[in-house]
């Protein structure tokens, strides 16, 4: 369920220079929790706009569940209902720049939400935003792989089965054809920028930070939209 949240973190703001480093990336601390409901496992990816960070979220009724079963023993391995209670959290870098960029993200993420109710348009999915420290957090469902990392570790260097091609370049189409009806340009699809299922049977499209509409007034491509190697003609030449 999608839910639209604008809580405030209202920490002492000279403590500011003790959360973020040099560049205003958040310094991420395992076991903190963000906005009294995330608690944060580990970081697992960092890119120009910001950190992605693994959490568990505490309010899920699988890591409800598990509390009240658990009775003070020893905790068992996580299973597949456990492990739904894991999020991503993309906490953007703490300057104006970047938050102005997440807000533009965001309202894409929300308008691709509101045509897709179902959740059936392999799209990443946000399921709430909230601004912690500073710093906009923009809360995902999880998951585990990129295409890149699936393809190393399932390829063995001789790529994936036919059937898995034409099941994930179907569902990319599908996600596509989302975007098309909505006029939203990705403007930056690659491996690293689709998201495998632990089953490895979906997909989902990520990562909106270069997305734009048609109609946005400022949406001239430039030279360097889209990573080098995925890169159109077009777009090289001009």
């Amino acid at each position: 369920q999608l839910v639209d949240q604008n809580n405030t973190d209202h920490t002492d703001p000279h403590l500011q220079s003790n959360w973020d480093d040099g560049e205003g990336y958040y310094k991420a601390r395992i076991g903190e929790c963000v906005g009294d409901r995330f608690r944060i496992l580990g970081v697992v990816g960092k890119g120009v706009f910001s950190t992605v960070l693994k959490c568990v979220d505490l309010y899920s009724p699988a890591t409800t569940n598990s509390n009240n079963t658990s009775n003070g023993a020893t905790t068992a391995p996580a299973t597949a209902t456990e492990s739904a209670a894991h999020v991503a959290i993309k906490m953007i870098r703490n300057n104006d720049t970047m938050r102005k960029a997440a807000e533009k993200e965001k309202s894409i993420l929300l308008s691709i939400a509101q045509a897709d109710p179902h959740n059936t348009k392999y799209c990443v999915r946000l399921l709430t935003h909230l601004d912690y420290r500073n710093h906009v957090a923009m809360v995902f469902e999880y998951q585990s792989m990129n295409l890149r990392e699936t393809l190393k570790k399932f390829g063995k260097d001789v790529g994936i089965n036919i059937g898995a091609i034409r099941m994930y370049g179907k569902q990319l189409f599908v996600a596509l054809d989302l975007l098309m009806k909505l006029r939203i340009v990705h403007a930056d699809i690659k491996l690293d920028n689709i998201l495998c299922s632990g089953d490895l049977k979906q997909i989902k499209l990520c990562d909106f930070g270069s997305a734009f509409r048609e109609t946005d007034t400022d949406n001239d491509p430039t030279p360097y939209l889209v990573s080098r190697f995925y890169r159109a003609p077009e777009i090289i030449l001009g």
